[in-house]
């Protein structure tokens, strides 16, 4: 696994631990928690293009990022591409948190 790969898969983990967090505490009357925009069902056909942007940068042999089974996949492959780009790709929120 690259450094770049490592990354993100600890930025989706620690996502994931605040969203853990904030079902396990009581919320207030009224008061939108801090990690609400960080709470996704995935329980569409496609991912919602209002709520989530896909980022990526540089040479991909192939690059996809889509729904299935209610879950985020993220696939890309960099073989015989050039070694010298950094090369990054997610799903950002599409509105500043």
């Amino acid at each position: 696994m690259r450094v770049c790969h490592t990354i993100a898969c600890c930025l989706l983990l620690a996502v994931a631990g605040c969203r853990t967090k904030a079902q396990d505490q009581p919320e207030a009357a009224g008061e939108p928690t801090a990690t609400a925009a960080f709470v996704e069902t995935f329980d569409t056909a496609e991912l919602n293009e209002t709520r989530w942007k896909v980022t990526r940068e540089n040479d991909f042999q192939e690059s996809k990022v889509d729904l299935v089974d209610g879950r985020l996949r993220m696939r890309a492959a960099t073989i015989g591409t050039d070694d010298k780009t950094v090369k990054f790709q997610g799903v950002r929120s599409a509105q500043p948190l």
